[in-house]
């Protein structure tokens, strides 16, 4: 008995923290703000934005949909396009209603790296904000010519890190490690031009189905070159 206890003891830390991981779904709200001297070159924000949903890539909303490492990335930009992360594969997959195109990224790969062998810096801010509610901090990871800052608040919207330890995307896996929760809010800067904003409005805690991380057959489009450091592929999804 003794001995029984003392192993649940020792193997109850990373159980529980499987356990309080996050399962449900989060809708985000995207914003976007614009430097002046984008607009001194003529382009408002009216016309990024436009172009970005012409493109697909302004999403207004996003519903994400956690579970046990996988995540469901879905939304409505003029044209429905989702994304899909594999914790088997360590693979984004990204699919546009109407075509049968996928492009996967690899996770494991953060292109700034892997081009000019620098990681990204990855810092807490001395500033704090309140996002839905709750106090936050700030984590930001830093390239060369972007950054992210992720807020986030503690104990609330909890995540076992080591269920992304192999995403380095978006330096997500690194967030994670100092976080342990989903962020509240995500500002991603370009260039010092332009933010895009992405605030959390809702939150359901509900059981997801495996079905919304399954994948269709598909095979790799040969014709479509890619630089390999971008860690990047096109597939062509199975008739």
């Amino acid at each position: 008995m003794i001995n029984y206890l003392l192993m649940l003891f020792l193997t109850l830390p990373s159980f529980c923290a499987y356990c309080q991981s996050f399962e449900g779904v989060l809708k985000y709200k995207m914003t976007i703000e614009t430097d002046k001297a984008l607009e001194k070159a003529g382009l408002t924000k009216e016309m990024i934005i436009d172009k970005m949903k012409e493109e697909g890539v302004f999403l207004e909303e996003e519903i994400i949909s956690y579970k046990g490492g996988n995540y469901c990335i879905s939304s409505i930009a003029g044209k429905k396009i989702s994304s899909v992360y594999r914790k088997d594969k360590n693979k984004i997959y990204a699919f546009e209603e109407g075509t049968d195109i996928c492009a996967v990224t690899d996770a494991s790969i953060d292109a700034e790296t892997k081009l000019l062998g620098k990681k990204p810096e990855i810092t807490i801010l001395d500033t704090t904000a309140v996002i839905y509610n709750k106090p936050c901090k700030i984590v930001r990871v830093k390239w060369n010519t972007s950054y992210y800052d992720y807020y986030f608040s503690q104990d609330f919207l909890t995540m076992d890190p080591e269920l992304y330890a192999n995403h380095v995307y978006d330096g997500w896996a690194e967030y994670l490690k100092i976080s342990k929760s989903l962020p509240l809010q995500i500002v991603k800067s370009v260039n010092g031009m332009m933010r895009i904003i992405s605030t959390l409005e809702d939150v359901q805690v509900k059981p997801v189905d495996d079905a919304l991380f399954a994948l269709p057959k598909m095979t790799a489009d040969k014709d479509v070159k890619i630089p390999m450091a971008s860690g990047k592929t096109i597939m062509r999804i199975k008739k």
